[in-house]
């Protein structure tokens, strides 16, 4: 299993990969679990997949390809973020 996060949300907690590995862990036709924001967007740097899939679904050359082009048709479960954890940090006035 591989957690993908990404270095610039300090909303997420232990329990953040937690409940992604546990989604994953609970059901054995999924190839990955990912946390999906208040708006519904699923938030792919913060996801957690079986390594065999990803290994699957990258390109020969995946450089500059979005995250969601390479994941995007494998079978997820989307888990619900807690008030915090998708906030993202880009300036030092975010933090």
């Amino acid at each position: 299993m591989v957690v993908l996060l990404a270095a610039d949300l300090p909303g997420v907690r232990p329990d953040t990969v937690a409940r992604l590995v546990d989604q994953l862990a609970a059901d054995p036709e999924l190839d990955g679990a990912v946390l999906v924001d208040d708006d519904g967007r699923r938030q792919w740097l913060q996801s957690a997949w079986r390594t065999a899939a990803v290994r699957a679904a990258l390109p020969p050359e995946p450089a500059g390809t979005a995250l969601r082009t390479v994941l995007g048709g494998l079978r997820t479960a989307e888990v619900p973020a807690r008030p915090g954890e998708t906030a993202d940090v880009d300036t030092p006035a975010d933090l």
